[in-house]
């Protein structure tokens, strides 16, 4: 890997070390430009707020943009600080990267459509070795960069290459104009997303392209660490993806699961159970953190304790199912009751007591994220 290694400088040749050293170099100065853009915008706009006296909602929104184009650059500088100092760790799971790969559409859907543009999908049912929680957001890291350079078309292909044995995610799309400038990337000037997308596909080993198809761009990632599918009865009746998975494959892993509750004993078990799912756990203390979370983007699941059942959270579900009708909602009690699926209650919410979280919320968690998927 080309990282920058502080322990390892010694082993390194002196070239591969001053070109790492440039190179991150480069990318701290441009990291530095385009966090220091935005915000300098954003102080002339409230100068002139202050100077003017005048108010309006287009300069709030122009402002608010200025603001989330610093956080974002922030962030993309925060996880490029991760992967040049080695603290990336990897796990290897089994993930079925048919609805992985279909949830960051879904939930992304929205974004492309106010773009204008049209997103077509044709995913084969494979699964691969790989980190779920990194894939899933190496998926949203490319799906950022791709926004901004797309006309109007977006074609998602997932295929086995028979002849390499590996599985090969393409993203094939028409180029906004000037954006064929940027289409070999990884120069001095490249932006600094297509640098964490670079670093990321390094550290899990996956293979990236980006190479011209005609008259359009294809972005291409290889997962050469193929799982085959159980082996079918000739007339057995079933399609491949309905063939039952390893014991041990984690089939949800990638999926992003919300926890609402104040109680940290909760909040750590449930997280206990997710994590050895390969779920995507995030936290929060109440429905007002959720509310403000959930803007950012949808989580596949909301987990949530009883005592949170309060007027805001079903405003917030109102507003999240008229978004997305399929997500989950789990409600954990602290009464010992029977376990009850989304599919036989009445509001369509699942429900769970606290005292069986360690061995009934993997098997519930299983049944409804994968109806909803």
């Amino acid at each position: 890997m080309s990282f920058l290694d502080p322990t390892q400088t010694k082993a390194v040749p002196d070239a591969q070390s001053r070109w790492a050293e440039t190179r991150w170099g480069g990318l701290i100065q441009q990291l530095g430009q385009e966090v220091a853009s935005p915000l300098g915008d954003a102080l002339e706009r409230i100068q002139h707020m202050v100077q003017t006296g005048k108010i309006d909602r287009r300069g709030l929104q122009a402002l608010k943009a200025d603001v989330r184009r610093a956080r974002e650059a922030g962030r993309v500088g925060q996880q490029l600080g991760r992967l040049a100092c080695g603290r990336l760790p990897v796990s290897h799971d089994t993930v079925n990267l048919q609805p992985l790969v279909k949830s960051v559409l879904d939930q992304r859907d929205a974004e492309y459509r106010a773009a204008g543009i049209v997103v077509t999908e044709h995913l084969q049912p494979l699964s691969v070795d790989s980190d779920g929680a990194r894939l899933y957001d190496l998926l949203h890291t490319a799906m950022d960069w791709l926004l901004p350079r797309c006309r109007s078309h977006l074609e998602v292909r997932l295929e086995q290459d028979p002849m390499a044995g590996c599985a090969r995610l393409h993203w094939t799309y028409a180029p906004q104009v000037g954006a064929e400038a940027d289409a070999s990337q990884g120069g001095p000037g490249a932006p600094i997303v297509w640098h964490l997308l670079d670093y990321t596909t390094r550290a899990l080993g996956i293979p990236l392209q980006h190479q011209r198809e005609g008259m359009r761009l294809r972005l291409t990632l290889s997962f050469e660490h193929l799982v085959a599918a159980p082996l079918l009865e000739p007339d057995s009746g079933l399609a491949p993806w309905d063939a039952p998975s390893s014991a041990h494959a984690k089939p949800l892993a990638g999926c992003q699961v919300l926890v609402v509750s104040a109680n940290d004993s909760v909040r750590a078990n449930i997280a206990a159970v997710g994590t050895a799912m390969g779920l995507i756990i995030d936290c929060v203390a109440d429905m007002n953190e959720a509310q403000s979370f959930c803007a950012d983007g949808l989580p596949h699941a909301i987990v949530y304790d009883a005592a949170q059942r309060q007027p805001p959270f079903d405003v917030l579900r109102h507003r999240l199912l008229s978004e997305a009708s399929g997500l989950c909602f789990i409600e954990i009690s602290d009464q010992d009751r029977p376990s009850q699926l989304s599919t036989a209650a009445t509001d369509r919410i699942a429900r769970l007591s606290s005292l069986r979280l360690a061995d009934a919320l993997p098997a519930m968690l299983l049944f409804e994220l994968s109806r909803a998927l």
